[in-house]
């Protein structure tokens, strides 16, 4: 049911007669497959926050934490000053 395609059909034929069909019937079925996907078959509906699996990791020991300027090279230069410093 593509709703385009129908409208030209209704034009060229200047028929109009339960052509709203053509557009509520596709756009009432995705919300309804969006709804049923959230509410019954998401993947993630039993997984931890984010924030709660990471401080999970970090008590548990099993997680290295790398500062966030890392890959900039600043943490880099301030070990280097520290080590000169010491």
């Amino acid at each position: 049911m593509n709703p385009a395609r129908s409208l030209g059909s209704a034009v060229a034929s200047n028929s109009f007669n339960d052509h709203w069909v053509y557009w509520v019937a596709p756009i009432l079925g995705g919300v309804i497959a969006a709804v049923l996907y959230k509410f019954l078959f998401s993947p993630f509906r039993n997984a931890i926050p984010i924030d709660e699996a990471v401080n999970e990791l970090l008590q548990d020991g099993d997680m290295i934490v790398i500062p966030k300027d890392y890959f900039t090279g600043r943490s880099q230069q301030k070990i280097q000053t520290v080590n000169s410093q010491l």
